[in-house]
């Protein structure tokens, strides 16, 4: 049987959940779930029954249960704040509220893209501008390859590759295309290959005014096609997320501050209050996301960014020494991480917020492990990319961190906290004996305008290290301006090297700059 609801149709004999024509992908759980609360959507399901009927009666936590609820939100375009399709019903169970129509399809002119409240992305067909009409399997491949890029990051909701391929060979207006599928965003691009080289141009445009968001090229040789192609995917993904999650903050920012918000409205309000915090060291502001994110999460506990955003609101709280408790923060975000990953698995968010949290806690392995599954999730998530650097770098695998910074820089060159790369490849370099490479880096950083004072910290090391005392005395002046109670004590407590050798150089460094032990200047 075929039932329809919205745009969307759950099939029980084939098993298929579809949005559209395009199938999306459910795990069997998920499905069985989502087919029992349809089947008996004329009354609330309780939650004894749901894990009798989906789990056959075994043993299964409260976290596990969410987890599925929420995938089936996700899969359907609902989330726990709408709750227009599933309604929890407080200390009951759950009912599937949304219209049900078992007798005809969903209408095709339905706003595909109304059914979340997430940002939302169309990725129009590339244009072959080659004169060789052979050459369309190439431009093919990049929209294909970039519209699954995209789909990897959870916050976005991205039009499937079927439909976006109906556009190929029509002279589409961004604005026009956004109307047609509901969208906030529309990529659009070309590509042109003259013999054994290719240039590829990419703009991201606002589908409500048609203003350019970004836009950039990429010229490669086509020595290996494929490896091109995977290349340019990651730059192109990797370069729009940061310049969509500055957007989408500035959107959410002139946005009334109420509970009645979608859940990623409020995330992203809390989240620009978060980054607000860390750009000007300020421990009220990160005070009041890591409130906004409690709030969040106490009334929808299903929304998983929630979770890794109050983690790392942790790890800033630590890594810049706000907080005169350091055992509650490192043991309470490490809670709240962990109840991320286990709400969300396969949430790169969550993932990324246990490895910070690890990585705050001195637990340089442990971190790296959750920051590969992150890149892994989502291989255009450049501050992961940076995290996982920092991770290998504080563990004493400073040759190996450098191509992964690298990576980082690579594939999100416009990411606000991109500096803090620039500080851990000055670190890897102080790790390595590169003195001189050290003090450039850390140079770079101090002069970016997302500097924050730990790049003082490298590049006062790095001048201590190489007997440049006039210099070393003037870096000093800046970084006691920025912030006065620096001192080694400082450094060894906030940042959470474990590498005893790196550890030791960088302290050797401070002393010889002229840092004093316990900040009396």
């Amino acid at each position: 049987m075929i039932h329809y609801f919205g745009d969307h149709a759950l099939d029980t004999e084939t098993c298929e959940l579809r949005r559209g024509e395009t199938t999306v992908a459910v795990e069997p759980q998920v499905f069985a779930l989502l087919a029992h609360l349809i089947a008996h959507h004329e009354r609330v399901v309780s939650k004894d029954e749901l894990v009798a009927e989906v789990w056959g009666g075994r043993f299964v936590t409260d976290a596990t249960l969410a987890s599925r609820v929420h995938a089936a939100r996700k899969a359907v375009g609902d989330d726990g704040q709408r709750q227009a399709v599933i309604r929890t019903i407080q200390r009951t169970g759950f009912r599937f509220v949304a219209p049900l129509d078992s007798s005809a399809p969903p209408s095709r002119s339905m706003n595909i893209g109304s059914a979340a409240d997430r940002p939302s992305i169309a990725v129009l067909p590339f244009v072959n501008l080659s004169d060789d009409a052979k050459q369309d399997y190439f431009s093919d491949g990049i929209t294909e390859d970039i519209i699954t890029a995209v789909s990897r990051i959870r916050s976005m909701f991205v039009i499937a590759a079927s439909t976006m391929f109906t556009y190929r060979g029509r002279r589409a207006d961004a604005r026009e295309v956004a109307r047609e599928l509901g969208v906030r965003y529309v990529l659009e691009g070309s590509i042109r290959k003259d013999g054994r080289r290719v240039r590829v141009s990419a703009m991201l445009v606002d589908g409500t005014s048609g203003g350019q968001i970004w836009a950039d090229r990429y010229d490669r040789r086509l020595d290996d096609i494929f490896a091109v192609q995977d290349e340019i995917t990651q730059q192109v993904v990797g370069a729009i997320e940061p310049e969509l999650d500055r957007v989408e903050r500035e959107r959410a920012r002139t946005m009334r501050r109420a509970t009645d918000l979608p859940d990623w409205d409020r995330y992203l309000q809390a989240m620009e209050v978060l980054y607000r915090g860390r750009r000007i060291g300020s421990g009220e502001d990160i005070g009041a996301a890591i409130r906004m994110f409690d709030e969040l999460i106490a009334d929808s506990p299903e929304f998983s960014p929630a979770y890794g955003g109050l983690a790392h609101g942790y790890f800033f709280l630590l890594l810049f020494n706000l907080t005169d408790d350091r055992e509650h923060a490192r043991t309470e975000g490490l809670r709240i991480a962990q109840c991320g990953v286990q709400i969300a698995i396969d949430d790169h968010l969550c993932q990324f917020g246990l490895g910070a949290m690890h990585l705050a806690r001195r637990e340089p392995e442990l971190a790296i492990a959750h920051m590969r599954t992150a890149v892994g999730l989502n291989p255009s998530f450049g501050r992961a990319w940076s995290y996982l650097g920092t991770s290998m770098v504080w563990s004493g695998r400073a040759a190996e961190a450098l191509p992964v910074l690298e990576t980082c820089l690579r594939v999100s060159p416009r990411d606000p906290m991109v500096g803090s790369s620039f500080v851990r490849c000055a670190e890897a370099h102080l790790a390595l004996g590169d003195l001189e490479a050290a003090l450039s880096w850390a140079t770079r950083a101090v002069q970016r305008a997302d500097a924050q004072f730990w790049s003082n910290f490298a590049q006062l090391a790095a001048l201590g290290l190489l007997g440049r005392h006039d210099e070393a005395a003037s870096a000093l002046e800046r970084l006691l301006a920025r912030r006065p109670d620096a001192s080694i004590e400082l450094f060894r407590t906030a940042l959470p090297i474990a590498d005893p050798a790196l550890r030791a150089r960088y302290a050797d460094g401070l002393a010889r700059a002229g840092l004093r032990e316990f900040g009396e200047h």
